[in-house]
């Protein structure tokens, strides 16, 4: 019982400590809340108050949607948190710590503790797994779900039979992030494929594609229902050159598609910092020169470790011709899922590097700890004095009581400018907040109030913002405006109006 206590303990002790590191933001509202989130919210409100969905946010593609699995999550959380943000994203962080502690738990079960622990390590305390993991982002459950096919693949290669949990953490990576899961999907069947698990059979492949199956019945039932809608759009699109005015500079290349690997494993370790990158990547790549090259012949893997760092290898390498057979753009975050594979890449080859060079191996595992602890330390050091930009919830929150606090009880509409048009954000958190903190929300817009507060949001295409401001001149007299949270970078900030309607 002591050795086990003894082996838990530090483990634990890592997976709360990065939990902590992500409540930090969440409990000091230093989270960004923008157009996304609120439009999230404002769906999972609706769901957990009796009006349910079967589907979810949109994709880049006009009229074809995500499935509904991100706004049903969310309900859950905001029917327990009554709305609150705090809670929702909390709630978020638990979920992903219990399914990064399953997964340090099965490889410790097949490979040992040591692999495991790298693993669990590396995803506590790597500064991309902090940021992500604290903002409310579907895209961002793409590490979570894939978290879950990694689980699956490890039960797989040890002649478990989980090709059911492989097909759910598969069709939920779709459901969050369709581009860079259907991606990970071709490239995760065609691993299996070329290299076979350990004694599958045709009935393993049938409840794998069963249970794929399962996660898209919310999406064909609303085909049904609603003539097959979606499916006449993405025929629409196909074999369709689209002009991307977003993407217009290289950023369909091979050139930027392969850098999208390199930023993506570079990230994991030393964020932008070249020299400790490429210091990691060379000393790696001594290591393996020296043990599985000039050392051939005396290096022992079992077959089950070989066997995940194939299939990880192979899924990086299909991941990467896939996404340039893809010919439209390929954003950062369609490809978060594979820096679980480069992880477990890592682990086990410092697991294996240890036993046969255990000084260097140990030079190079310190190496990684110092690369997360300066900007952990930093970020620790900084405490909560960050104040952040207009995207920013606590900012937000505080425009809001600006508002109901200059209005002293009077009615009121509020007028917002958002860059993306849809004002999901203010629309969420003046209807959540307004009433919970201040009582009562803002008037609809549909019937106009004597009293009005502007509330606009700076906006990086020039001109745009003020070509909408001037449109409503003469729409009541501004009787003060004030600038918050000003970006000396883009000589921006937000502005806050009110004005009075004098024909009413």
């Amino acid at each position: 019982m002591l050795i086990f206590e003894k082996t838990i303990l530090a483990p634990l002790a890592i997976l709360l400590f990065g939990i902590y590191l992500r409540l930090r933001g969440v409990v000091s509202g230093t989270f960004g809340f923008t157009h996304d989130q609120g439009r999230d919210l404002l769906a999972a409100w609706s769901i957990s108050h009796g009006d349910p969905t079967l589907i979810g946010p949109t994709t880049g593609l006009a009229g074809v949607f995500h499935g509904p699995l991100w706004y049903w999550l969310l309900a859950i959380f905001s029917f327990l948190g009554d709305g609150n943000p705090k809670f929702i994203l909390g709630a978020v962080v638990f979920l992903y710590g219990a399914v990064e502690f399953w997964l340090f738990w099965v490889i410790k079960k097949f490979y040992g503790m040591v692999p495991a622990f790298l693993v669990l390590v590396i995803i506590s305390f790597s500064p991309f797994f902090i940021a992500t993991g604290g903002q409310l982002w579907s895209p961002n459950m793409v590490t979570l779900s894939t978290m879950v096919a990694a689980i699956a693949l490890v039960g797989i290669a040890n002649g478990k039979g989980w090709f059911w949990l492989l097909g759910l953490a598969l069709g939920a990576n779709i459901q969050f992030e369709a581009a860079g899961g259907v991606f990970l999907l071709i490239s995760l069947v065609l691993a299996l494929t070329l290299v076979k698990p350990p004694n599958v059979r045709v009935r393993d492949w049938i409840i794998f594609a069963a249970s794929l199956f399962v996660t898209f019945i919310p999406q064909i039932l609303f085909e049904a229902k609603n003539g097959f809608l979606m499916s006449k759009h993405v025929l629409s699109y196909l074999g369709e050159r689209r002009e991307d005015f977003i993407a217009d500079y290289g950023i369909k290349t091979v050139e930027y598609k392969t850098g999208l690997f390199f930023d993506n494993f570079n990230k994991l370790f030393f964020g932008e910092n070249v020299v400790l990158n490429l210091l990691f990547i060379f000393l790696m790549s001594v290591l393996f020169i020296k043990i599985f090259i000039s050392g051939a012949g005396k290096v022992e893997v079992a077959a089950r470790k070989k066997l995940i760092l194939i299939w990880s290898a192979i899924v990086i390498f299909l991941m990467w011709v896939t996404v340039n057979l893809y010919t439209d753009v390929v954003w950062h975050h369609f490809l978060e899922g594979i820096s679980i594979f480069f992880i477990i890449i890592i682990a086990l080859m410092l697991f294996i590097f240890s036993r046969y060079l255990t000084k260097i191996t140990f030079i190079l595992i310190f190496l990684i700890f110092l690369g997360f602890l300066i900007p952990v330390a930093n970020d620790l050091k900084a405490g909560v004095d960050f104040v952040g930009n207009h995207s920013v919830y606590r900012n937000q929150l505080k425009i809001i009581d600006e508002i109901y606090n200059d209005a002293g009880g009077a009615s009121f509409n509020v007028v917002v400018y958002e860059p993306t048009t849809y004002a999901y954000t203010y629309q969420y958190l003046l209807s959540w907040y307004g009433k919970k903190r201040h009582g009562e929300e803002p008037v609809s817009n549909d019937y106009p109030q004597r009293l009005v507060y502007y509330i606009i949001e700076p906006d990086d295409i020039e001109g745009r913002r003020e070509k909408w401001i001037r449109e409503r001149d003469g729409e009541g007299e501004i009787i003060w405006e004030k600038e918050f949270f000003r970006e000396e970078k883009k000589n921006l900030g937000l502005v806050l109006q009110k004005r009075i309607r004098r024909n009413i």
